[in-house]
């Protein structure tokens, strides 16, 4: 389920034509499901993520959900597209025509969200509620993901090249942010053909 408050932002951000998007390091159709189960997809703009984390649809007959989704909603970026990547930040950015400095990042990891979306220029939010787990579960974690033997290698070095982290604001529910941040919208051409105006873009 999803944290308390979290949809209700998510419409107060819509309804004020600020696009928000995600970006994920997970596959694509585990992602695209519990986004659908957690009635997101008319709230998020668009998915990115790695076009390696893409199988073939599930077995069977083609759910149901993906037959709502639209067709362009989900953008494929790099097999090798790994977080912390700023480059795929300001990419996501052009894409909607938000300058980085327009544009708020909120994630609940300090080195993979928050040290990236510094380095690409963008405002970030670190979602400390979501960081809220036993750090001794971590060698779990680690045998239980989709993530490769060198992906963990990656994460462990990623977490000591970033060293202390200190996030623009940290926040307790996703809600924050609107106490934090003015959402502006813009009428751009390209904000309005894809039917979210914005000067301001969240990517989470």
């Amino acid at each position: 389920r999803l944290y308390d408050g979290v949809a209700q932002t998510l419409r107060i951000i819509k309804d004020s034509c600020v696009p928000v998007v995600a970006y994920t390091d997970a596959r694509v159709y585990n992602s695209l499901f519990r986004m659908w189960r957690l009635e997101l997809i008319a709230l998020v703009s668009r998915l990115y993520a790695p076009s390696n984390n893409i199988d073939s649809e599930p077995p069977g007959h083609r759910p149901e959900y993906l037959a709502k989704i639209p067709a362009d909603y989900v953008r494929l970026l790099a097999p090798d597209d790994r977080k912390p990547n700023p480059a795929t930040l300001t990419d996501i950015c052009a894409d909607f025509s938000v300058a980085p400095s327009r544009a708020l990042y909120v994630g609940d990891s300090l080195v993979r969200d928050i040290h990236m979306a510094q380095n690409a220029g963008l405002h970030n939010a670190w979602a400390r509620y979501g960081a809220n787990l036993d750090r001794s579960l971590w060698p779990m974690l680690a045998r239980v993901t989709h993530w490769t033997a060198d992906d963990v290698a990656r994460e462990e070095q990623v977490r000591a090249e970033a060293g202390d982290v200190r996030p623009e604001v940290e926040i307790d529910a996703l809600s924050e942010i609107l106490e934090h941040y003015t959402l502006a919208s813009c009428s751009g051409a390209h904000c309005q053909s894809f039917g979210a105006a914005a000067a301001e873009s969240v990517v989470t």
